[in-house]
């Protein structure tokens, strides 16, 4: 090995390039990205005013964790689910299409409503909320779980986080976190007032938020300098119309600002999908997650007695998928002693959690020497809980409007005692500046409020208001009830009652809240664990069998769901029975049920291929591997194609060894086959691989995907990256040609397949690049094609020649078979696109000549293209509506009737999607 020390001009390019490189390389890199942004001055400095600001903004949220007894050493990452947003479902073929027929706009498409569905369960999945949040295509999304899933949590931790990399000068970026339960103000004509007005209020206040007063915070939103948490869009006040009124000015205020990042949450069900925001869905905690939460709370030798005994109950085990109830069965494991002091115990039911949190309570401010009486205290909070769920529909209220409320109540003196404790004791949240009270969890004011209602229930059966049982904000608090409810075969024989005895003018709104009356009895009964009346429970399941039977897929699809925690033999039959069904939505519910919630697959051949493919791609194919095996005892299609899923599970494993063999050939060549010389020729061999290997570890680690989905995705760069390394033209001429194919694969996949939020730098990106530049290699080497013109030169060859003078001439051919696959996809898809161009302008020609509701019908299923006639449905909706001015009733009318006359089982499901949104909505505006 001889090293020449000659400093010729090559050596002397070769030196500045790799130096080039290398600094381009850093200013791109996470890890020094920070560092050099400071260097650079990109970074403000922190002014004692913003940095008192943040700390006391960090103290503000750790005090109210704490006041929640909660602390960041029990949090647990979740695994969440990015829904794609409609608005980028639109194909890339959509803008060649745009490009050839200039008569399509984009905005056409684009400002359409949203009816992408949480419960679709196709979006992709991550195993933490920050993951999710990187991927997002939008500036706004909306964080929504089920109640107690750990959405404010989960913003509280999100903005502690942000605060430490702002006091750290790792961004520009100001946290600014805002609770909408306050934002309840009217203007003096009665109007509400718009958002930031009540934002401007909001910071006007004395303490830390005086930092932003002074419209401050606008400037920040101007400049781009701050990231907006908005939690608790389910919080806003709940009278009909008000709800919807305040939610539609939050989302003009965010949609009005689209360069500054805006995450809000809210409650799944409470969620109107007509706010177009892109949702994140928290799922439930699985087993894993209870795990590390126990372990988290426990000392080692509580820890596995703890989880033993809530695996074993199996009641308790499903409320613990939920981190509220998980938190209380703990707190309850923890301060609980029982008789036999040696054995920790976990609570037998939800009431029991619920009496022994307030007793701990009351005993824990007793020991103040504040004595007062359990009775009264809960006396009192239910009062309050009932007035601000029923009477006001609120979750916030001014302290002297509810005082003022009780002013001739006979416990009046007591009721004001027994708030101003609940304050000292954390209970109750009190804004000293707005003079406004809250409770620390709005599952408490649902507790409080559902046991005010069972209390009174007992005593005088109409204390429940007329819209209890059809209006949707009522139906946690209805399910307290039950759960709470000791003697619940009356309270579950009184909805059945109410929905024999219900009317509506429009036929078809009321067959759907009596069907939703039907399914709350059931969830009722489901939800109380001391319920064993079995001729009730099979009276009210044979009710919602014979609805499944007679109804659409709407109902199809509701029924399952209130299967999902039905576990007997006969529901299980049934669920089986369901997976058969030719609707794609309903037998997917079925099989997700069946599968405890982790596989939502149709069951047929071409639809389980197409899942496990996309379990292979998203990197879950070991997590479902589990559930996999148990479905396959109950579906036969998917004992035949598990050697496919096996082939699946070793070709993940074979992606890491593919790049592991890219980086053993890089060292393997540097170790044991250059001859090293400090010529331009070495230097720009050792360049290659350098690049090449830190191209790859870079694309690593920059994505946020599970671990085995980030081998998978950098195999073709690997690969590519390593033909290029061996078979790269040294001539200069050849280079510059590749690197503007590669410019061009590059510009074309930016302008065509990027997600709007992609970085230049991604995976996609460099991979496009790479494959362009990579292109010609193969139509460069003459050689090799002159030897494959005398296939008997070919075959006389060693093995190893052979295969190395084969490989370009193979990658030519997979290119032209790409290619070919490209042209004929993008020949259906731009067929398909003027299709639906033609068939937007039919819409608008009939609007005026006729209202048939059929030739509708016949457009929808004149379209090849399912997603174009996803795009086609919510186009004849909308102009529908904006048309004849359709009422909820109304559109809920047409969207049934035309379900009904479509023939594509995809497009009726569709059709059934958007009515559950519109009957959700007619729901939450039934007055009380």
């Amino acid at each position: 090995m001889a090293i020449n020390f000659l400093f010729d001009f090559n050596t002397i390019v070769g030196l500045a390039t790799i130096l080039g490189t290398i600094a381009v390389f850093i200013s791109i890199y996470p890890l020094f990205q920070s560092i050099l942004q400071r260097l650079g001055g990109n970074v403000s400095e922190v002014s004692e005013d913003e940095a008192s600001y943040l700390m006391s903004l960090k103290k503000n949220l750790e005090f109210l964790n704490e006041k929640n007894r909660w602390s960041d050493e029990f949090y647990v990452n979740v695994n969440t689910e990015l829904q794609k947003r409609e608005n980028y479902d639109i194909q890339p073929s959509f803008y060649i299409a745009k490009s050839i027929n200039r008569r399509l706009k984009e905005q056409d498409y684009n400002n359409l409503n949203n009816t992408e569905k949480v419960d679709s369960s196709r979006g992709r999945t991550f195993n933490s909320l920050v993951s999710a949040l990187k991927e997002a295509q939008d500036n706004a999304v909306v964080v929504i779980a089920p109640p107690g899933s750990g959405k404010t949590v989960s913003l509280r931790n999100l903005t502690i986080n942000k605060i430490k990399e702002r006091l750290s000068r790792k961004t520009n970026l100001i946290p600014i976190f805002i609770n909408l339960g306050y934002y309840t103000g009217f203007n003096q004509d009665g109007s509400i007032k718009e958002f930031d007005v009540f934002i401007d209020e909001f910071f006007s206040t004395l303490s830390y938020k005086e930092y932003l007063a002074n419209r401050y915070w606008k400037t920040l939103l101007k400049n781009g300098k701050c990231v907006f948490f908005l939690d608790g869009i389910d919080e806003l006040p709940r009278k009909a119309g008000e709800y919807e009124d305040r939610s539609k000015k939050i989302a003009d205020f965010v949609k009005a600002w689209p360069n500054t990042q805006f995450i809000l949450s809210c409650r799944e069900l409470d969620y109107n999908r007509e706010l177009h925001f892109q949702q994140i869905l928290i799922k439930p905690f699985e087993r894993k997650h209870i795990k590390s939460y126990i372990k988290n709370y426990f000392p080692k030798k509580d820890f596995k007695v703890i989880l033993h005994q809530i695996e074993k109950s199996p009641g308790i085990y499903e409320l613990c998928g939920n981190p509220f109830y998980l938190d209380l069965v703990c707190f309850f494991a923890k301060y609980f002693k029982p008789k036999d002091k040696t054995h920790k115990k976990i609570p037998e039911n939800k009431a029991q959690l619920f009496d022994f949190i307030i007793k701990k309570f009351v005993e824990r401010e007793n020991e103040k020497q504040i004595i007062i009486d359990k009775d009264d205290f809960m006396l009192a909070m239910s009062h309050l809980g009932y007035y601000l769920a029923v009477e006001r529909r609120v979750t916030t209220i001014k302290k002297d409007e509810y005082i003022n409320s009780i002013q001739k109540h006979k416990h009046r003196d007591m009721f004001l005692y027994m708030i101003e404790y609940a304050i000292k004791g954390d209970l109750l949240e009190f804004n000293e500046q707005s003079q406004q009270i809250r409770f620390m969890h709005n599952r408490f004011q649902e507790f409080f409020s559902s046991y005010h209602l069972l209390r009174n229930y007992r005593h005088n059966k109409s204390i429940l208001p007329e819209s209890a049982f059809t209006n949707i904000w009522w139906k946690e608090t209805i399910l307290f009830v039950a759960g709470l409810d000791n003697e619940i075969d009356d309270f579950i024989e009184m909805i059945l009652a109410q929905r024999d005895k219900f009317t509506e003018n429009n036929k078809l709104v009321e067959k759907l809240l009596k069907f939703e009356m039907t399914v709350l009895a059931f969830e009722c009964i489901l939800s109380n664990l001391n319920f064993n009346n079995q001729s009730l429970y099979e009276k009210v399941r044979a009710n919602l069998i014979q609805a499944y039977s007679e109804g659409n897929t709407l109902v199809k699809a509701k029924v399952l769901s209130a299967f999902r925690y039905d576990y007997s033999e006969e529901t299980i039959a049934f669920l089986q029975e369901a997976i058969d069904d030719e609707s794609p939505w309903v037998s997917e519910r079925a099989f997700f049920i069946l599968s405890d919630g982790q596989l939502k697959i149709a069951l047929n051949y071409q639809n389980i291929v197409k899942e496990f493919f996309r379990f292979f791609i998203e990197g879950r194919i070991l997590n479902t591997f589990s559930p996999i095996l148990k479905s396959a005892r109950k579906s036969r299609k998917i004992q035949l194609l598990l050697p496919l899923y096996f082939l699946l599970i070793i070709a993940s494993f074979f992606s890491i060894a593919i790049v592991g063999y890219v980086f053993y050939s890089f060292f393997h060549f540097i170790l044991f086959k250059l001859e090293y010389a400090f010529t331009a020729e070495c230097l720009s061999c050792l360049y290659a691989i350098s690049l090449s290997s830190l191209v790859i570890v870079y694309s690593l680690k920059s994505n946020n995907y599970p671990l085995i989905k980030k081998f998978i995705y950098v195999v073709p760069q690997a690969l590519i990256l390593r033909y290029i390394v061996f078979n790269l033209q040294s001539n200069i001429f050849y280079r510059l040609i590749f690197a503007g194919i590669g410019m061009l694969s590059f510009s074309l996949y930016g302008r065509y397949l990027k997600k709007p939020n992609e970085s230049n730098f991604s995976i996609g990106s460099i991979t496009a690049f790479l494959f362009g530049y990579s292109l010609l290699i193969t139509m460069s080497n003459f050689g090799t094609m002159a030897n494959l013109a005398n296939i008997e030169s070919v075959f006389s060859m060693d093995t190893p020649q052979a295969i190395e003078n084969i490989t370009p001439f193979f990658l030519l051919i997979c290119i032209a078979i790409i290619f070919v696959l490209i042209i004929t996809y993008l020949y259906r898809e731009v067929k398909a696109i003027v299709q639906l161009d033609k068939m937007r302008n039919e819409v608008d020609a009939v609007l005026d000549k006729q209202k048939n509701i059929s030739i509708f019908a016949e457009m929808l299923d004149g379209l090849s293209l399912f997603w174009t006639q996803k795009i086609l449905l919510k186009y004849i909706l909308y102009k529908m509506t904006t048309h004849f001015e359709f009422s909820r009733e109304q559109k809920m009318f047409f969207l049934g009737s035309l379900a009904k006359l479509v023939s594509s089982m995809l497009v009726k499901d569709a059709i059934y999607q958007l009515l559950e949104d519109e009957e959700n909505n007619y729901r939450r505006l039934i007055e009380s």
